[in-house]
């Protein structure tokens, strides 16, 4: 190891000791050190954001991002880069940008798809957007259900009704058609399983709604 890296990872350890012994100014100032010797180390700055959240000083965080992601090569360090940047920006109540960052995440293919997909949704609901929300459920049962895994396509059925309840009654002129296509394509999906008394019962709810609209 050459004297600048030996240099670079003692102030890493050094800002690490700062931080537990509860000196993070001294502990940002050592990373800043770390940065200055080698500035195209993203997790030289992803380090310094870290320090920064647990001090709740998030919008100091974000140049922090936009540092990292001038000189990020690969997806994988794009994907680590918006991981945090999109923690900041919820905390700092910026949801559609933390939505978007959500995207961009499911886009680089994150490790962590299930958590992302999860928490975009939860967000899109917190914000108000229920359509967008609702589009998402009901797109994730399509695609099961065209990939010819009908067991999760039943399962995204099911939790697109349930999100259509909730909101339904403040929604229902923007979202009714689509509720009652979930019935219809819930019973083909059962179709596909044999589960007969299933396929009778949305049906007899999705003739009972078109009727209704």
């Amino acid at each position: 190891m050459d004297k600048n890296n030996q240099m670079i990872d003692d102030f890493c350890s050094e800002s690490i000791e700062l931080m537990n012994a509860g000196e993070p100014e001294k502990a940002i100032a050592c990373i800043e050190k770390a940065i200055s010797l080698n500035p195209n180390d993203i997790y030289l700055y992803i380090r310094k954001s870290t320090y920064l959240f647990r001090l709740g000083r998030h919008e100091e965080e974000l140049p922090c991002y936009e540092d990292a992601l001038k000189i990020a090569k690969t997806d994988e360090e794009i994907s680590d880069i918006v991981f945090e940047r999109v923690q900041a920006l919820e905390k700092l109540g910026r949801y559609n940008e933390a939505i978007e960052d959500y995207n961009k995440l499911l886009e680089l293919g994150d490790v962590f798809p299930d958590f992302v997909w999860s928490s975009r949704e939860a967000l899109l609901f917190d914000v108000g957007r229920y359509q967008d929300g609702v589009e998402l459920k009901l797109n994730e049962a399509d695609r099961f259900f065209q990939n010819g895994e009908y067991d999760k396509a039943l399962f995204w059925y099911d939790v697109t009704e349930e999100a259509l309840q909730y909101i339904k009654e403040e929604y229902a002129t923007d979202l009714f058609q689509k509720y009652v296509e979930l019935y219809l394509k819930r019973a083909e999906t059962k179709q596909y399983l044999s589960d007969e008394e299933g396929v009778k019962k949305d049906m007899a709810i999705y003739k009972q709604k078109t009727q209704e609209a």
